[in-house]
């Protein structure tokens, strides 16, 4: 089956959206064109996730570089120890994180937000999740698997939460 058109994959977010608001066709276009020059950019830096064990390696042997380097030249320099120690401790994302999906989720939410009269809920089948596997698919040009289009939902909704809560 080829790829579906972008056009009409921005149709079919619209009429899912169903807005009696004007401008939601601009709008969805707009959308996935900032999405898809963010994924552009975003995209390749996590997609290198599962070689976090010898990326760390690397990381660490580069640090240990720099410190031998710059010795106790700077008085800067057990601030800069404090830093990497911490980074060394860092755990990256969640191996099933995709950064891709979890951007078309999250133009997917501002969508529903902006042009739906319900608010975006992460049930399997409903607008938020609909509108984030078309996104995707004008995105990507293949549609996403459900299960992970859906757990990319519930994590945009946990941080959108979590954003509101800490502002108050």
């Amino acid at each position: 089956m080829p790829p579906r058109k972008r056009v009409e994959i921005e149709a079919d977010i619209s009429a899912e959206l169903r807005s009696v608001k004007p401008g939601v066709w601009a709008e969805v276009s707009r959308q996935i064109e900032v999405t898809i020059s963010v994924a552009a950019s975003a995209g390749p830096v996590t997609r290198g996730r599962l070689h976090k064990t010898r990326r760390k390696a690397e990381a660490d042997r580069a640090a240990a570089a720099l410190l031998a380097t710059l010795g106790d030249v700077e008085p800067d320099v057990e601030r800069f120890r404090q830093r990497v120690a911490l980074y060394r401790n860092t755990i990256g994302p969640d191996q099933r994180f995709d950064t891709v999906k979890w951007l078309c989720a999250h133009t997917a939410c501002v969508l529903v937000e902006k042009f739906s009269r319900r608010p975006p809920n992460t049930s399997r089948g409903r607008m938020l999740h609909l509108v984030a596997g078309l996104i995707h698919e004008a995105v990507t040009g293949k549609p996403a698997s459900k299960a992970g289009m859906l757990r990319a939902c519930r994590s945009v909704l946990k941080w959108r939460k979590f954003e509101q809560d800490t502002a108050e």
